[in-house]
């Protein structure tokens, strides 16, 4: 599994705190991945960032999120209706209430994912981000960490990234392959000279596929339209047709008495796990999946999965 994606899906967990309190729904996009040593981190943490952190019980890790004054004062102000002016006691108690929800959705989410069960934090709380960086709370991190900056779009306006890490217990929960993740940061640059090498040879490729192209279509006619696939032509004049789209949670076979005998209160299960995504079928075929999400206090479909343009539009047939 990929650092981004885990990272992607703390946020998820995050995020559906932040919908349970009418201001979720927001878009979260991984600018940057690294591992580091805590200490090298600072440089890419404000002295003066507000820290959320907790402490993941019986000791398998530690997460820190990072927002600045301007990001805290937009978020507690979209849940309590009124921006506050600073950062006063009054709005770090209810930052470490709010606080402790986020870190545990998002904490929800991985544990999920890494089939932990049930994980909960032993002990949160909030620093400033020079005081992360002292000891003896640096001392309880575990080097490599995984640092991740998200930038984040929604119903609330978030002018500056919120960046996220990861100290390395918890990197052992997933599937992640660090030598992979960093290949591209231990590549040398290249020097002008080799620039300019690599250039002139990708110049000198083109040229050449370019007369071997101009050599092969010398007296070939072009292809006439009506040998073509008469499926995908001429798509214009369908693109309007109505289609009927399913979500299907999940089905289930029983007999007939078991179907008489329902009533309010009797509960059918459908056999779909938790876990498993939404499929989604258009003229009863599958084309996609996803996970679901609520939009403007309906049910929706995020799409992780589907199928290819041409596999669509055999659906329709």
């Amino acid at each position: 599994m990929k650092v981004n994606e885990v990272i992607e899906l703390f946020f998820k967990g995050l995020d559906d705190v932040l919908m349970s309190l009418g201001t979720g729904g927001n878009k979260y996009e991984v600018c940057e991945v690294r591992f580091m040593k805590m200490n090298d981190a600072k440089s890419s943490v404000g002295e003066q960032d507000i820290v959320l952190w907790g402490k993941v019980e019986k000791e398998q890790g530690m997460i820190l999120l990072f927002l600045n004054d301007n990001e805290v004062r937009a978020l507690i102000g979209s849940v309590e209706g009124t921006i506050p002016e600073d950062i006063n006691e009054s709005v770090l108690n209810t930052l470490k209430e709010l606080g402790d929800a986020f870190l545990g959705g998002g904490l929800s989410s991985l544990a999920q994912l890494a089939k932990k069960g049930v994980v909960q934090f032993e002990s949160t709380g909030i620093l400033r981000g020079n005081e992360v960086f002292e000891s003896p709370f640096s001392s309880r991190i575990e080097d490599p960490v995984i640092y991740g900056s998200v930038k984040v779009e929604g119903s609330i306006h978030f002018t500056s990234p919120w960046r996220i890490i990861f100290d390395n217990l918890l990197k052992g929960w997933f599937s992640i392959d660090e030598e992979n993740e960093n290949s591209a940061e231990r590549d040398p640059m290249l020097a002008q000279e080799g620039i300019e090498s690599f250039l002139n040879n990708e110049l000198l490729k083109t040229e050449i596929a370019k007369r071997e192209i101009e050599k092969a279509t010398t007296g070939v006619k072009p292809v006439s339209t009506k040998s073509t696939d008469s499926r995908y032509r001429n798509l214009d004049v369908i693109l309007d047709i109505q289609v009927e789209a399913t979500a299907r949670l999940g089905s289930v076979e029983m007999p007939l008495a078991t179907v008489l005998s329902l009533g309010p209160g009797s509960v059918i299960n459908v056999g779909h796990e938790v876990d498993n995504p939404i499929e989604l079928y258009v003229n009863n075929k599958l084309i996609a999946k996803g996970d679901v999400v609520i939009v403007d206090e309906k049910f929706g479909i995020r799409i992780t999965e589907i199928v290819s343009p041409q596999e669509r539009i055999e659906s329709l047939q």
